[in-house]
């Protein structure tokens, strides 16, 4: 059976959806079609590990070193914050959000490296930096600035549950399928 792709991440509640599709709006406006894909609002998250193969019959066992990675960690709100370019402004590859607490994030990425190391699979060695993609560049040279795109306030976002998506391409866009939820502790 072929591998598959899947990733840990925190997904956007309805509410935060509709505000991010505003944001998406916007941003169409003021950027060409011809420089950037968008992400689809109901696929808009925050990656927090990656695996580019993982075999079905591992599953179960990667969601339980996972879980009990994560015993130790508590729910938190999450802000997102103003656009950017990621990685570098210098070198741009996506348009996205930034999102804090970084702290938060990064310990979170971590624990989940952990379970994923456990369950023999290898992590990201790069340095976590989390942000919520709104689209990828067609080109690294863009004729465009992102102050002018107007950003609405988005509230503070209560996380208490990790996803983990399998990802499949589609002819458009991948599609995310559900394949578990990770409970974090409850303050």
């Amino acid at each position: 059976m072929k591998p598959m792709r899947v990733f840990f991440a925190l997904a956007m509640p309805k509410s935060t959806q509709r505000l991010l599709a505003e944001i998406l709006a916007s941003a169409q406006r003021y950027i060409p079609a011809a420089e950037a894909h968008w992400v689809p609002k109901e696929n808009l998250h925050i990656t927090l590990q990656f695996i580019p193969e993982v075999h079905i019959n591992d599953l179960p066992q990667l969601i339980e070193n996972v879980r009990s990675s994560l015993t130790n960690l508590s729910s938190f709100y999450l802000e997102l914050k103003g656009m950017e370019f990621f990685p570098t402004p210098t070198h741009p590859r996506i348009i996205s959000l930034a999102v804090g607490p970084s702290d938060c994030l990064t310990q979170l990425s971590a624990a989940i490296g952990q379970g994923i190391k456990a369950s023999n699979y290898p992590v990201e060695t790069r340095a976590f930096r989390g942000h919520l993609t709104l689209g990828r560049l067609r080109r690294v040279h863009q004729s465009f600035s992102l102050e002018q795109i107007k950003i609405p306030l988005i509230p503070r976002i209560w996380i208490d549950v990790i996803h983990l998506f399998e990802s499949r391409s589609g002819k458009e866009h991948s599609n995310y399928i559900p394949l578990a939820h990770l409970e974090l502790n409850k303050n």
